[in-house]
């Protein structure tokens, strides 16, 4: 990080928006190898539900 700190950064994601409006199962049928990007990160890695 900068000056030695982890300062998360915000990009923007517009394709996040598609998995939003998927039901829980629509969601649940999706392999995770075909999500893209930022949007397979905030839906696949846990570490990212941490956050606030």
């Amino acid at each position: 990080g900068q000056n030695g700190f982890n300062i998360p950064q915000v990009s923007p994601c517009p394709e996040v928006g598609a998995y939003l409006k998927m039901t829980p199962e629509e969601l649940h049928a999706l392999d995770p190898k075909n999500i893209q990007g930022y949007a397979r990160r905030l839906l696949c890695d846990a570490y990212m539900c941490m956050y606030q």
